[in-house]
């Protein structure tokens, strides 16, 4: 397939043929020595020792004086860590003591380039990612390397996109940002969620998702999220004018990696996104505003891509395969709380378009948020009492109405008949975890990485007769790589404290069948098949032997 126009401006393949691909390592940690890397190294330390997982990993950065620190860290923590004595942890802890480093600054194009060829994927830990990320995620899309970030930034995601999926497909690369926080537990979430409607042969239309937390001891932000926030704000107008060529190149079926928003297939009544500064939820039962973060964007990203995927794979009668829609905010425990960040986000939207004002969060984090961001990020005190909530409320249609307005078999129905017809089926499940920025975020950024590693096969088969498109490579977000019925991230997230529950369902006529044949099954756990899909063989996720660095 012809390359698209607006891929004109990527580096030809014979700039890139004077180095070759070697793969010595399975995970390089690329920016492994800065506030989230150093966390990420740390955490897939410890996922390394006390698992199966026989993988050759590096760190990787600009600084070799850093790095060598950061290896003393790790190597200090590997030996007080509570492992089994066995030959397998011996020589884990031995490749430990001689743990690779790699130095690379993006700068450097010759050096990144070299540490991309030479691994399997790349853990990206290099923010703010529009100064820092695009030519890592270019040379990755070049060479085939598998890459995953925590990127909040939808501009740099959605352009990232634009100018080099075609790329990675051609390559097999397969590039997937907002591996953190941003997004997954919204944009796994929401998949989360629409499966289980599925399951019973429902319909999910609408989610409204409400992040809240605790922070007892106080967390302030590190800056490095802030700077991203500062020049987000202030490039909004481009991020408008790129969504505007994307849904003007979007016209050819044969070139177009995401669908339309607008040509998103979507059942029920229009959802009503509450844009006012503030308002009580009776869901959330909780002041709320909408989540200014990325993860509304990620989730429709996901979907679109998804669904311009399924319709290309499935050309003979493909069937109507409708998502539901989703909107995310933030629910806080105190009105003074939302009065306060209500203020703070309006001066801020105020002086980010002025560049003295820019400078002036960049410059003074701390004292320009009123000490909800700093130079120094929270301490470890401060991460081990933060916790974090994302709890979905649902609404859609059951098997019992989906029979009435459609033909019973599978059929989404008379989409103009549901419009008309009030959801008769409610889910409410959650995501919950503890420090939210750091620690959470570095534990779904590693199971991410392990899973593409280690379930590679299985994601690029997919499973279209289930919703999960083949992936041969490209640029996405997590929901359109990592399927619920074909992947096990939910488990493994499940696993390391990141936890999916459903809390209720009411309304599916499927539940009380269900809860007679757990009854008589002895299962006393409904969810189960929906929180823990089958476990992975052990021996598939030990068959990997790559080194792996750690993003700055």
């Amino acid at each position: 397939m012809a390359a698209p126009a607006h891929d004109v401006d990527v580096k030809q393949n014979d700039e890139f043929d004077e180095i070759k691909t070697d793969r010595i390592y399975d995970i390089t940690i690329y920016g492994a020595t800065g506030f989230t890397g150093a966390i990420a190294s740390g955490v897939f330390l410890e996922r390394y020792l006390r698992t199966d997982m026989d993988l050759k990993w590096c760190i990787a950065g600009r600084s070799v004086t850093k790095l060598q620190t950061l290896r003393s860290q790790l190597q200090s923590e590997a030996q007080s860590l509570e492992v089994e004595d066995n030959a397998s942890v011996q020589r884990k802890l031995s490749y430990v003591q001689q743990l690779p480093m790699v130095i690379a600054d993006v700068a450097n194009e010759t050096a990144l380039r070299r540490m991309i060829a030479s691994t399997k994927l790349v853990i990206c830990c290099i923010g703010p990612y529009r100064l820092y990320g695009e030519k890592v995620i270019e040379y990755c899309a070049h060479y085939g390397t598998h890459y995953v970030d925590i990127c909040g930034e939808p501009d740099f995601i959605e352009r990232s996109a634009f100018k080099y999926y075609h790329t990675a497909q051609t390559s097999g690369a397969i590039i997937v940002s907002a591996c953190g926080f941003d997004s997954i537990p919204s944009d796994i979430g929401v998949a989360f969620v629409d499966n289980l409607f599925a399951s019973r042969g429902a319909l999910c239309s609408t989610i409204n998702g409400y992040l809240s937390g605790s922070a007892p001891d106080g967390y302030p932000v590190h800056h490095t999220t802030l700077q991203a926030a500062v020049y987000g704000m202030s490039e909004a107008q481009k991020l408008r004018s790129l969504r505007k060529q994307i849904e003007s190149s979007s016209n050819n079926d044969n070139d177009r990696y995401r669908m339309p928003r607008a040509q998103i297939e979507r059942t029920g009544a229009k959802q009503r996104i509450h844009k006012e500064s503030y308002f009580w939820s009776d869901e959330a039962q909780k002041y709320c505003m909408l989540f200014p973060g990325a993860d509304s964007a990620v989730v429709a990203n996901s979907q679109g891509v998804t669904a311009a995927l399924l319709h290309a794979q499935q050309q003979l009668q493909p069937p109507k395969t409708s998502y539901p829609q989703y909107a995310a905010y933030i629910a806080f425990n105190s009105h003074w709380s939302v009065l306060q960040t209500v203020a703070l986000g309006g001066l801020g939207q105020f002086l980010v378009q002025y560049e003295f004002g820019r400078n002036l969060y960049l410059k003074y984090p701390s004292w320009m948020t009123w000490g909800a961001f700093s130079e120094q990020g929270p301490s470890e005190t401060q991460r081990a009492s933060q916790e974090f909530t994302f709890r979905f409320f649902a609404r859609g249609y059951s098997k019992r109405v989906r029979d009435e307005y459609g033909d019973g078999d599978g059929d989404d129905g008379d989409a103009e008949k549901l419009k008309a017809v009030k959801p008769d089926m409610n889910v409410v499940a959650k995501v919950t975890g503890a420090d939210i920025a750091y620690t959470g975020t570095c534990k779904m950024l590693v199971q991410c990485a392990l899973v593409l590693l280690t379930e590679e096969q299985q994601i690029k088969a997919g499973d279209v007769n289930k919703g999960c498109p083949s992936i041969k490579g490209g640029v996405f977000t997590p929901a359109t790589v990592f399927g619920i019925v074909n992947t096990s991230l939910v488990r493994r997230l499940n696993e390391v404290g990141i936890t999916f529950t459903v809390e209720r369902v009411d309304g599916d006529d499927a539940n009380a069948e269900q809860k007679e044949n757990d009854d008589e099954d002895g299962n006393s756990n409904e969810y189960e098949m929906v929180n823990n899909p089958p476990k992975q063989d052990a021996n598939e996720e030990a068959a990997v032997a790559d080194d792996v660095d750690v993003p700055k």
